[in-house]
């Protein structure tokens, strides 16, 4: 049995008195690649959110490492954000001021480790992610596309404990959304655990597992297994499932 990595027990959200989580339960297996999906609405994002630290829900324990976080400093939850957490959001949050290239050995330099480290690290992760070209430009003087793979990178410098990603292909076209994606899938392959939110079936497929979430509730969960390109099979069975939970 896979080792549990992220554990949420009883989670419950309201907002103005609206409940967006009812009470779910989720386990996310250490190297998974977990997408959750549901209409506009249903809590998908605000369940990646309770799950990461980046906001508190109303109710329910979570855990990480086998250890709880719920009720912890926000010193302490930032510190755990910070050192064991990537995050890429559909919007490219990078500095400004910053070159893509030191965005990323910033963000790097977390943990105190070794600059010259973090540095060739960084010089790996370009090269992989065809970013060496636009290293020393500001974000506003690249694309989007180009944007979102340094957004990657900062994600997973740190060698964090898992990726969260929410909707992080929205804002871009389908050619720069399947160069995210392969960056994606390939993190996953190395072991690395992510955790998608995404409306789209398209980035759906890049998942092992998918949950749906309708109006604040865990409604089914599928396994696809590992992605191969072109699989036509794992299309048919994802839009076959998706269909039978109302999507």
């Amino acid at each position: 049995m896979a080792e549990i990595i992220l554990k949420g027990r009883g989670i419950s959200k309201s907002f103005d008195g609206i409940k967006v989580l009812e009470n779910i339960d989720i386990d996310i297996p250490k190297g998974s690649f977990t997408v959750i999906m549901g209409s506009s609405g249903a809590g998908k994002s605000t369940l990646l959110y309770a799950l990461s630290g980046m906001d508190k829900p109303n109710s329910g324990e979570i855990e990480y490492k086998g250890k709880s976080i719920t009720g912890i400093l926000e010193k302490q939850m930032a510190e755990l954000r910070s050192e064991e957490f990537g995050f890429i959001f559909q919007q490219i949050h990078l500095v400004s001021s910053l070159t893509l290239f030191e965005n990323v050995t910033v963000a790097g330099c977390a943990r105190k480790a070794d600059t010259a480290d973090v540095i060739k690290r960084t010089e790996k992760l370009f090269e992989k992610m065809n970013l060496s070209g636009v290293r020393n430009k500001l974000p506003s003087a690249v694309s989007g596309g180009e944007g979102q793979r340094a957004a990657v990178a900062r994600a997973v410098i740190k060698n964090p404990g898992i990726v969260f990603a929410d909707e992080p292909t929205g804002a871009l076209n389908r050619s720069n959304t399947d160069g995210v994606l392969d960056l994606l899938s390939g993190i996953h392959n190395e072991g690395q655990t992510v955790l998608m939110v995404t409306h789209d079936m398209h980035c759906a497929l890049r998942g092992d597992r998918i949950i749906y979430l309708d109006d604040g509730h865990i409604k089914g969960e599928l396994s696809l297994g590992s992605f191969v390109p072109g699989d036509i099979q794992r299309q048919q069975r994802l839009s076959d499932w998706l269909a039978a939970q109302g999507w």
